[in-house]
């Protein structure tokens, strides 16, 4: 190989997105674990210049097709939005603001319209081993969490000005990362282990060993999380598999209305024995828990007793867990700026002091503790959406979202589509964004939350899931193991 075909070799490998897509998310995934942060950290910055390297490699590359192949302007027009809102604010959220469109460009240009890069036979391969990698990260995450659990690991780590709570608080499982954020990545890769089964032989084949191992992994971490995020999410993706996957079965050996009360009834089945099963983990681990403690001489008293009842750090009763208050502080910045918002999430610097752009009267002490709380991350994705893009970026927003919905909801019903091989796939792909746009009601991982493994999840795989409702009856072969 001359030197030429060497350098073409190299520049193809690093403008592939599947190949950024599988070395950024891989690098979130652990960056999300509190020790690695500092260490990861560097790639994921490395990855973010170079997710907008390939953007531009393809600007240049595909000219007037560009934007045609992030299938429609709609992103071009959501991303010109929010440089307005970034002009409108630079004086204050210049830095914040760049860094949140460059994560845009990113999720539009790379991640979604990555069912347009490289070969249509190589796709499935490509996202079957991302998959993999993903899920294998995952169950090590998991298995160091439950871990902690074991060993009774309580701690404190820090990183910067930052402290993360280690091990086992308030009465539920934090692991080495955040419950709620793993909690939900943990369902994700229970269903790319589905989506990989598929994509092997179009049915459910052989076990693979990883898969069973994460699947028993993420259920005993999701059972001493207590994550009520997660919980949702279980039950999203329950009933849209159920209703897509299973009603068509049914239906051809019932008829209709055997076939909708078998789905009524396979979804209280789920959710029941989802409820039944927790219990039973969390009862097993907290035994098989005093049993590594009396081996280890740690008295097992009243004071050390393993409780999942969840100790809330709420006052007054608010069963959002203090996030009313910063919706409403949010609401009351939204409502000075309502068109384009204020580009950053962030509205107090590091002493305390407001934007100065931002009329503080509005504010009572309660809003303001509640900002100070929030810090960039209101816990609603789409509140966070209004104030920093405003009313005009959110509803070009949920002009894109519908467009997409509507793509995903004609190829499952379209009844030709059921007899295909990938519908199943795109079934539990769209449960799975389904599941995760639902999860930014109380959390922030659609976009502005930075480096975050399950917003960079969610834009992957709504385009892997794009790219099969398009091209599916183009690609014959599926990938071997």
């Amino acid at each position: 190989m001359n030197i030429s075909n060497k350098i073409k070799t190299i520049s193809d490998a690093l403008l592939n997105k599947h190949n950024f897509a599988l070395v950024y998310i891989s690098a979130l995934l652990l960056r999300s674990v509190f020790f690695l942060q500092v260490y990861v950290d560097i790639v994921c910055k490395i990855c973010l210049f170079w997710g907008i390297l390939i953007a531009l490699c393809d600007l240049i590359k595909y000219k007037g097709k560009f934007f045609k192949a992030a299938d429609s302007f709609l992103p071009l027009i959501l991303c010109v939005s929010y440089a307005v809102s970034i002009a409108l604010n630079y004086g204050y959220s210049l830095y914040g603001g760049i860094k949140n469109l460059m994560y845009l460009g990113i999720y539009f240009f790379v991640l979604l319209s990555i069912r347009y890069d490289g070969k249509k036979e190589d796709f499935y391969k490509f996202i079957k081993r991302n998959n993999d990698v993903f899920i294998a990260i995952n169950t090590l995450i998991g298995i160091a969490s439950i871990i902690t659990f074991l060993f009774s690991v309580k701690t404190i780590y820090h990183v910067g000005t930052d402290a993360y709570k280690v091990g086992f608080w308030f009465n539920r499982l934090n692991g080495v990362c955040n419950s709620n954020m793993e909690t939900v990545m943990g369902l994700v890769s229970v269903a790319l282990c589905i989506i990989n089964l598929y994509l092997c032989k179009g049915k459910i084949g052989k076990i693979k060993i990883l898969y069973i191992a994460n699947f028993v992994v993420q259920f005993i971490y999701y059972s001493l999380s207590g994550s009520r995020a997660a919980t949702i999410c279980y039950a999203v993706m329950a009933v849209i598999i159920i209703a897509f996957w299973g009603y068509p079965v049914f239906k051809n050996r019932f008829g209709n209305l055997k076939a909708i009360l078998c789905v009524a009834l396979s979804v209280v089945i789920l959710l029941v024995g989802e409820f039944g099963l927790t219990k039973a983990t969390q009862f097993m681990m907290k035994n098989a828990t005093y049993g590594v403690n009396l081996i280890m001489g740690i008295d097992n008293n009243d004071d050390n007793s393993i409780n999942f009842q969840r100790v809330e750090d709420f006052e007054n009763g608010d069963i959002t867990n203090n996030r009313a208050a910063m919706w409403t502080a949010a609401f009351k910045i939204i409502k000075q700026f309502p068109a384009f918002g204020v580009a950053y999430a962030s509205q107090m610097d590091i002493d305390g002091n407001i934007n100065p752009k931002i009329d503080a009267s509005v504010f009572d002490e309660k809003d303001l503790s509640a900002l100070n709380a929030a810090g960039f991350y209101f816990h609603n994705g789409f509140v966070q959406m209004i104030l920093c893009g405003g009313i005009v970026f959110f509803a070009i927003f949920m002009l894109f979202v519908i467009k997409k919905a509507w793509k995903f909801i004609k190829y499952l019903f379209k009844r030709d589509n059921k007899k295909s091989k990938y519908y199943v796939v795109v079934v539990i792909l769209f449960a799975l964004i389904a599941s995760l746009l639902v999860d930014n009601i109380v959390e922030v991982h659609i976009m502005f939350s930075g480096q975050d493994s399950v917003a960079a999840i969610l834009w992957y795989t709504l385009g892997c899931g794009l790219f099969i409702i398009d091209s599916e009856k183009k690609i014959e072969v599926a990938v071997d193991e």
